[in-house]
């Protein structure tokens, strides 16, 4: 096997399926929240962020080929946010509780800054989260509820990104002059 086959099988691939377990965990901890608020529920809902991040960290790097698919990378961590843009935006989508923001087809067309990782990070952790653990039903937690989704959502498709049958991991291991992105095995 080539070298990059190898990392693709032990390092890339490996990485990206873990990215989409962690997001999906995350993703029924805040259905879980919004249909049980409590103190216990919102503890389980930020530590299963935190493996998120922890997880994210393993991918992050690799911010070429499928992350800049449909501005993947950027919809997942929209960082660095240099003037705050995105906590205002956050911030404003609570304050209106525009419901365009709850429909995850809806939230997926507004600002990557809207969807992210740092989105939810404020809403799990910032000015008003401590309402998640009171209230069903409230915004606050069905916007958080759609920002996990989404953030499945774009983790299944960067790896899908990767692993399909045409995708860019098959294009790194068939470099050559009819490939339109690697032209040789050094390129890859």
């Amino acid at each position: 096997k080539s070298w990059v086959t190898i990392v693709l099988e032990t390092v890339v691939i490996p990485s990206h399926k873990g990215f989409v377990a962690a997001a999906s965990d995350t993703a029924n901890s805040l259905v879980e929240l919004c249909a049980e608020p409590g103190s216990e529920t919102l503890e389980i809902a930020r530590e299963r962020f935190a493996e998120l991040v922890a997880a994210w960290s393993n991918v992050e790097i690799y911010s070429f080929g499928p992350a800049r698919i449909n501005n993947l990378h950027d919809r997942l961590f929209f960082w660095p946010d240099r003037r705050n843009r995105g906590l205002r935006q956050v911030r404003r989508l609570i304050a209106t509780e525009d419901v365009s923001a709850i429909d995850i087809a809806s939230l997926k067309q507004k600002s990557v800054a809207t969807q992210g990782l740092p989105a939810l990070e404020f809403l799990l952790f910032g000015s008003g989260s401590e309402t998640l653990a009171q209230t069903a039903g409230d915004y606050h937690c069905r916007y958080a509820r759609a920002v996990a989704r989404a953030i499945d959502d774009h983790a299944a498709a960067l790896l899908a990104g990767w692993t399909a049958s045409k995708g860019h991991a098959k294009a790194m291991t068939t470099a050559g002059p009819s490939n339109h992105i690697y032209q040789t095995p050094d390129e890859a």
